[in-house]
């Protein structure tokens, strides 16, 4: 299961050149990439990867540093897949991503978790993410914490 992990982490990430190319080329929206360190209890030391579109703020194409995006977290405890909505905080490199995600442990247990996520990074790309997850079979609310560091 780790190794589809890593091939969908490398498929997700390949994505964002192509998408600069069709930029280039005037084919599509503008896109970001994503990429990340996390360390946390759910999955351990982990990596995001991913990306998405921006957000046109307007009919003029004026960007309003917001986007939709796709991730995929492979960690040394487990991982994650992600779909969220993000933007910027101010002009030190912070932002904001609010996700769902689908979280699964490695290990002999391989419990599994549906969930909501805010991460929230006030400056420098570095901060702190906050999640409530739901199990897969019956279970309570399982709350999560990680701090992160983003590129």
């Amino acid at each position: 299961m780790r190794h589809c992990w890593a091939v969908l982490a490398f498929v997700v990430w390949s994505v964002s050149p192509l998408a600069a190319q069709r930029r280039v080329a005037g084919l599509g929206p503008d896109w970001i990439p994503a990429a990340g360190l996390h360390v946390g209890h759910e999955t351990g030391y982990s990596i995001v990867l991913g990306g998405g579109p921006l957000i046109p703020e307007d009919l003029t194409g004026e960007h309003q540093n917001r986007a939709l995006l796709a991730l995929v977290e492979p960690g040394t405890r487990g991982g994650r897949l992600s779909l969220g909505y993000g933007g910027a905080l101010g002009k030190l490199a912070g932002g904001w991503v609010l996700r769902g995600t689908f979280l699964q442990h490695w290990g002999s247990s391989h419990e599994r978790y549906g969930g909501i996520e805010l991460s929230v990074l006030p400056m420098l790309a570095a901060g702190m993410r906050v999640g409530a997850f739901l199990p897969a079979l019956n279970g309570r609310v399982r709350w999560t914490t990680d701090f992160e560091l983003a590129f």
